[in-house]
């Protein structure tokens, strides 16, 4: 019993004649009949009595073409959802990240894709590292913005940007005198950072970079979102660490300065599971890999010019 034969069979019932049949499905009307007849002698039942004055289902078809009309439907439902699957402007991608996207590579990037694809449903979640990279191995998310460039098994990585870093503080720390803040000028401060998200790679990242300047690094972890955090910097409750994306948040008493030293820069990362047959996504990664490779070129350019 093939498909088509029984596709054949219903727009038979349907319209009423083998040859009304034919013209709805855009073939010829002898096929039709053939693929009928050869159906009926596979299960063993008359489905249509022929008359010179045309087609009449029998008792035994009308029964048969009822149980069948419903899995029928749900099989072309099927292929039809499938189709568009294959198909850029429809479905949804599945991005974790780390940081901020108030502006920046990754900001740039989903409002680019979205103005050429508006029918892509973009769903963002942010997690830790250790978090989206499980969401990513799971295929929970199709793709993952991380700081770094982690070696996850079973998944693709591939360096798409880097981010000044930037020291965030309120409006009244003395440190918003500077234009640029030196590591050193930051050994005896008292930061604040997430238990979440970025938070642990900003901790681990704020140890590296002061144990040159201090014997004890002060490090307050919180168990908030990076808003509320910043929030809280604003307020003067600490300092924090944040990637030049994040500076494009805007709450009250809330300052960026940047960090001197090109040396500095936060290098981020997309990771996605190699299995991945996600149109869309797919899509998404090649914007993403046309991006960074004009990012690259253009500082390569700068490093040029400066050395020259």
């Amino acid at each position: 019993m093939e498909f088509r034969q029984l596709r054949y069979a219903l727009a038979a019932i349907r319209h009423g004649s083998f040859r009304g049949a034919a013209e709805s499905l855009g073939i010829d009307q002898s096929l039709v009949g053939k693929s009928v007849r050869t159906l009926e002698n596979r299960i063993g039942i008359t489905i249509f009595e022929r008359s010179p004055r045309g087609i009449r289902p029998t008792e035994a078809g009308k029964a048969f073409l009822a149980r069948i009309a419903p899995a029928m439907e749900q099989i072309e439902l099927a292929q039809r959802t499938a189709a568009l699957a294959g198909r850029v402007d429809q479905g949804t991608v599945r991005i974790g990240v780390i940081a901020s996207i108030s502006t920046g590579f990754l900001y740039d990037l989903l409002l680019r894709f979205s103005k050429r694809h508006a029918s892509v449903r973009l769903v963002v979640s942010d997690g830790s590292m250790h978090e989206n990279i499980e969401l990513v191995q799971s295929r929970r998310i199709d793709i993952a913005f991380l700081i770094g460039e982690p070696a996850v098994a079973g998944c693709e990585t591939l360096p798409m940007w880097g981010e000044d870093a930037y020291i965030a503080v309120s409006n009244t720390h003395e440190l918003v005198q500077a234009d640029t803040v030196a590591w050193e000028d930051l050994a005896q401060e008292h930061f604040i950072v997430t238990r979440n998200g970025s938070g642990p790679v900003v901790h681990d990242f704020l140890i590296r970079k002061l144990s040159d300047f201090a014997s004890r690094v002060e490090i307050e972890p919180m168990d908030v979102t990076r808003d509320i955090m910043l929030g809280l910097v604003g307020m003067g409750r600490g300092i924090s660490l944040v990637g030049e994306a994040a500076t494009g948040i805007h709450l009250p008493g809330l300052i960026f300065r940047p960090i001197a030293g090109a040396q500095d820069s936060i290098p981020y990362s997309a990771i996605w599971s190699k299995e991945n047959d996600n149109y869309a996504f797919r899509r998404l990664l090649s914007f993403a890999k046309i991006m960074a490779g004009k990012e690259r070129r253009a500082i390569a350019k700068l490093l040029k010019g400066a050395a020259d």
